[in-house]
């Protein structure tokens, strides 16, 4: 279930019937043996969403919500372009061309998904100023899914330049932000991981149907809402790398 489209307020709506003292939900997750453990956490997570989200001027709030769905693709082509190179690394006979490739686009590997917009955009940008034509021809030769590495990092650093501009937005608001917006994208990422340690932990519980619909049946209605409000099948995820066939002594 995807629960990055979700706004603030959808995500504080969802999370009170789950910590809420006398809430049928709060009552259901005190009394799994699994799931109880996991309140303080959940606890902490809908108090930092509604800190964060009541403290939001409407013109914050939209940003909030643009700079989510951008974040969310800076992420989604992150993890794209590491895994990508990654298996083209073991798989591919310049398995060391596609390391130096990786390393250089993403010296940090995956935390770059998890760093601040500013963070994010401001590597971009930078990885953007030395995209030298030699290096975009090593990339465009990179074939992953129907297209190549290039397409992937070109995708990836026109969201983070998109981020950086939203950024720059939010800067020039007459009145500025009560919150920052690192503070709002960590309790938000906070809120998503401790939603999705309890669907996780909820399915090895085994918890009844009634007690699975009373838990997630808001929360799915919600992901699925904020998803078509997304329209994320604009966006299509970036297609798995084509992995060359490993050569045979025929093959030489």
């Amino acid at each position: 279930m995807e629960l990055r489209p979700l706004l603030i307020q959808e995500m504080s709506e969802v999370s009170a019937s789950w910590v809420t003292d006398g809430n049928p939900a709060c009552g259901a997750i005190q009394k799994e043996p699994m799931l109880n453990p996991l309140l303080p956490e959940l606890r902490t997570a809908h108090d930092d969403i509604v800190a964060v989200g009541s403290a939001e001027d409407p013109s914050a709030r939209q940003l909030s919500m643009n700079e989510a769905k951008l974040d969310a693709r800076h992420d989604d082509l992150v993890r794209a372009i590491h895994g990508s190179l990654t298996v083209l690394s073991k798989f591919s006979k310049a398995g060391e061309e596609m390391v130096r490739l990786r390393d250089l686009i993403l010296p940090e590997g995956l935390r770059h998904s998890t760093k601040s917009y500013r963070a994010e955009a401001g590597h971009t940008a930078l990885v953007a100023s030395w995209m030298t034509p030699e290096l975009q021809t090593r990339m465009k030769a990179v074939l992953v899914g129907e297209g190549t590495l290039l397409d992937l990092v070109n995708q990836w650093i026109d969201a983070g330049r998109r981020l950086g501009v939203l950024e720059e937005q939010r800067g020039r608001l007459d009145r500025p932000a009560a919150t920052p917006a690192a503070q709002v994208q960590a309790a938000r990422r906070r809120w998503i991981r401790w939603a999705n340690i309890l669907l996780t932990t909820a399915e090895n519980a085994g918890v009844s149907t009634a007690v699975d619909t009373l838990l997630f049946g808001p929360l799915r209605a919600a992901a699925q809402n904020a998803s078509s409000r997304w329209g994320r099948h604009d966006e299509p995820a970036p297609a798995p790398p084509v992995v060359p066939p490993v050569s045979t002594d025929k093959d030489k």
